[in-house]
């Protein structure tokens, strides 16, 4: 977001995504073992089941942003941890009173796991939602990012493209939906065009006189 000049708040998908990938970095690995600690069993490769010991699921490789759309590029290690905005709700514009807009987004976070095979892939990515899910629905609150009514609205495993035979490539997708407050000042901005619109423009000028035309008639 830029500061608050003549333009008022400016919000860029970077700067949005920025904050998010911070606050899951610090939170997941807290969340993962919990996870793994509440599950306790994990697939043995033979159709059955053993105890699983917390802290032996790999925390994430690598990080990055997406507008959504869950594949594989080449340079992704895995684990690893997607975050996609890929627009807004259907009613996900508000102007308040004030004239400032508020925009509802949808926040997809993704976790692309593989596995010995489809058992324990999928076993994995249920470990990896819901450590994403329980993270966001307990911590809300994201440095640097005025959201207001965080909502769980999804999930999903899908098997991706490149492992359709094998199926031991899973991306499981938690989806939410959050408020941005003041994205824009509808009454902000400049008077005029700049001559120079490098330097920051700074703030409006205070109204230093007002004058004011007072027209007399008789009651």
């Amino acid at each position: 977001m830029s500061g608050q000049n003549v333009f008022g708040p400016v919000w860029t998908l970077g700067a949005i995504k920025r904050p998010l990938i911070t606050h899951l970095r610090l939170w997941l690995p807290d969340y993962l073992r919990e996870v793994e600690r509440a599950e306790g069993m994990r697939p043995d490769g033979r159709g059955g089941w053993v105890e699983h010991e917390a802290g032996t699921v790999d925390l994430p490789k690598s990080w990055r942003r997406t507008n959504g759309d869950v594949r594989k590029w080449p340079e992704d290690q895995l684990p690893a941890v997607l975050i996609g905005l890929p627009g807004l709700t259907a009613d996900g514009v508000r102007i308040d009173g004030r004239h400032h807009v508020h925009e509802t987004h949808v926040l997809a976070l993704s976790a692309m796991v593989g596995g010995r095979d489809y058992e324990a892939t999928e076993w994995l990515s249920g470990v990896y939602v819901a450590a994403l899910e329980l993270l966001m629905i307990q911590q809300p609150n994201v440095a640097g990012l005025p959201i207001e009514r965080l909502t769980y609205a999804d999930k999903a495993h899908d098997v991706l493209p490149d492992s359709e035979r094998s199926r031991t490539l899973v991306a499981g997708t938690a989806t939410f939906t959050f408020e941005l407050r003041d994205v824009a000042d509808a009454s902000a901005g400049p008077i005029e065009p700049s001559e120079d619109p490098v330097p920051d423009p700074g703030a409006f000028p205070e109204v230093e006189d007002t004058e004011i035309e007072i027209e007399r008639s008789a009651i």
